[in-house]
């Protein structure tokens, strides 16, 4: 894990993504929200 904390896992819609994703999903931060695949998310960390 790079950046994050563990338990923010335990929220719903909470996830971590891999950090060369980064650019292909757009993130730019934590808790910003995306849509993948139709799902929204809240970007918690990145490993």
């Amino acid at each position: 894990m790079v950046e994050g904390n563990p338990a923010d896992l335990k929220a719903a819609d909470n996830i971590f993504i891999d950090e060369i994703y980064k650019d292909k999903l757009g993130v730019t931060h934590l808790g910003q929200i995306v849509e993948i695949r139709g799902h929204r998310a809240r970007i918690a960390g990145f490993t």
